[in-house]
């Protein structure tokens, strides 16, 4: 195959570079244009009792079709609507409590300006999104946000870049300010995304993945060291736990710590001492009802990184079971 000179590449590598710049540069200017505008149109949607439909054409269209897939996941319920099938039909989707956010970078496209100008008929609040204030577009609509991108990144000054990058951010923008005027928590989302990793992690709780207490080793904090390895090799979870006689968790003794007892000098008489000389004391746990998400940051914050952590009750000290480390990254936990 031919290959490109040097020359060549190096005017591509710096032409990406001018790129990303002017359009991180665009980006960085719509921070300017949240103002009286913005907050109209949030007010729009917000209080909307109907539904949010995205309508541009072209890349417009597929930038639309984005806005629409992060408002939806947010608690936005939206839809994108292609402005020529609207024309044919799909318009009777949209009844006059729904918002229509209509996108196009010159404000002057025909096929969305049509559509646009029956739903005004029909009274439904259209926003507007593009970069040129004097269009139609702009005029129509009952909100304009302005994208303001004056020219595109392209070498050629033609193809969409800036302008689509620009409207991209603004739709992010509108749906990071839905979820504050919604009041969208992190559970709600997680009703959004129950499947997929995104979903395990705000949706597994430790009750979930943990092992239940009978198939966990457990001894008392008088059982020799000889019976607690014993016990931790007929139920090999990589911990034993110690609890009381009321199944209060009081230490935990996991493989590592094994390995290191056997490295001692005094081992033979060593394996005769209670375990509750070498236990670690009130060790760090987690409550069955608590996210497995916590349970897999407390075991990788640690300086030397934990690989099973303890499960107690919600509102005791009683040992529940034990969860692994293993097991949260088997689920995609990460």
């Amino acid at each position: 195959m031919p290959k490109l000179s040097d020359e060549l590449l190096e005017a591509s590598m710096r032409e990406a570079e001018r790129l990303l710049r002017e359009e991180a540069e665009a980006v960085a200017q719509l921070a300017c244009n949240i103002g009286d505008s913005f907050r109209a149109a949030i007010e729009l949607l917000a209080t909307g009792k109907g539904k949010t439909f995205i309508s541009g054409l072209g890349k417009s269209g597929l930038v639309g079709r984005k806005i629409a897939a992060t408002l939806s996941s947010t608690g936005t319920p939206a839809y994108f609507i292609h402005p020529v099938e609207a024309l044919h039909g799909d318009i009777g989707m949209v009844s006059p409590e729904d918002r229509m956010i209509a996108i196009s970078h010159s404000g002057s496209n025909r096929e969305l300006l049509e559509p646009v100008r029956i739903l005004k008929e029909r009274n439904v609040k259209v926003i507007s999104m593009t970069s040129n204030p004097a269009s139609e577009l702009a005029k129509l609509a009952d909100v304009f946000l302005d994208i303001g991108v004056q020219k595109e990144a392209c070498p050629l000054g033609l193809a969409p870049t800036t302008s689509t990058t620009a409207t991209l951010a603004m739709g992010d923008a509108i749906a990071a300010a839905m979820i504050i005027a919604k009041g969208i928590k992190r559970d709600d989302f997680a009703r959004y995304h129950p499947s997929g990793a995104l979903g395990r992690r705000l949706l597994t709780k430790v009750r979930d993945v943990m092992h239940a207490r009978d198939s966990v080793a457990r001894v008392s904090p008088n059982a020799s060291i000889r019976e607690t390895v014993t016990e931790m090799t007929r139920m090999p979870l990589g911990a034993v736990c110690i609890v009381d006689q009321s199944g209060n968790l009081l230490g935990i003794v996991t493989d590592g710590d094994v390995r290191r007892i056997l490295l001692r000098d005094n081992l033979a008489e060593l394996l005769e001492d209670a375990v509750s000389t070498v236990m670690t004391k009130d060790p760090i746990k987690v409550c069955e009802g608590e996210m497995a998400s916590i349970a897999l940051s407390l075991m990788e914050d640690r300086k030397s990184q934990i690989s099973v952590l303890p499960v107690v009750s919600d509102d005791s000290n009683e040992m529940k079971g034990l969860i692994r480390l293993h097991d949260l990254i088997r689920l995609g936990m990460k």
